[in-house]
């Protein structure tokens, strides 16, 4: 009893730290927090780093300044894996890139993106090294995470797609059915794209009728058009001609 009573406990525990770190992991991504980048030559540059979360329109990534590209972002959908700097045996990143990064506080972000490649960072302590890198794992576990749902359209899906496991990461209260896409509203006045349904018999479902002067001009162009194939007009009776007695000659 007393070691089930001890196994609870620890476990209780273990619970809320892993509940504290996580909630310190948000807080610093959504705060924003100081860490030295690794440029292309190998030089370390300070920047600062911040989460940008913007559920309506599906975004959430890092980005950061001062940076020489226009927006510079980590979509977070996009992480493959997080890899914390070793001592020695760093086989992802070259020795040069590596070599001025402490292996207490240093780690790398390693995106899907072939252009967006492997992003160095080095904090400022070992214990927020820790909290980043804790944070990010259990991130990437929700992402891969297998559970069966059902998605917008009725379809069991295995699990989430990733850009809404990730908005439902940062925000647990949004169920799946709030993260799906919004509809596309017209810019002009806000309203839906979509007109609303029209019951039968109204007459908005009746095309309006052709104009008088356009349903003229195309019988005129179609008959202009007959050929000798087509079938024969009906022939009308013609009045006689009736001449005058002074212009007939005998």
């Amino acid at each position: 009893m007393v070691e089930e009573a001890r196994d609870l406990i620890e476990e209780r525990a273990a619970l809320e730290e892993e509940a504290d770190m996580l909630h310190n992991f948000r807080q610093i991504l959504v705060s924003g927090f100081s860490a030295q980048k690794v440029s292309v030559t190998g030089a370390l540059k300070t920047v600062h780093l911040q989460l940008v979360f913007l559920p309506e329109k599906h975004d959430c990534y890092l980005t950061w300044s001062p940076s020489r590209k226009r927006e510079p972002r980590i979509n977070l959908y996009d992480i493959e894996q997080i890899i914390q700097v070793k001592k020695e045996g760093n086989a992802m990143v070259a020795p040069r890139l590596i070599e001025k990064v402490s292996h207490r506080r240093g780690f790398i972000i390693v995106c899907k993106s072939h252009h967006r490649g492997r992003i160095i960072l080095q904090v400022g302590s070992k214990r927020e090294r820790k909290v980043l890198v804790t944070g990010f794992t259990r991130l990437l576990e929700e992402l891969n995470r297998v559970v069966p749902n059902l998605d917008d359209a009725g379809a069991l899906r295995k699990r989430l797609p990733r850009r809404q496991s990730v908005i439902q990461f940062f925000d647990p209260e949004r169920t799946p059915v709030e993260t799906a896409a919004p509809k596309q509203e017209d810019s002009s006045n806000g309203g839906s794209s979509e007109q609303d349904p029209v019951e039968p018999g109204n007459p908005a479902n009746v095309p309006p009728p052709p104009s008088p002067k356009l349903s003229k001009r195309h019988s005129m162009i179609s008959h202009f058009y007959k050929t000798r194939f087509d079938e024969p007009e009906p022939k009308t009776p013609t009045k006689p001609s009736f001449l005058r007695r002074s212009s007939v000659t005998t």
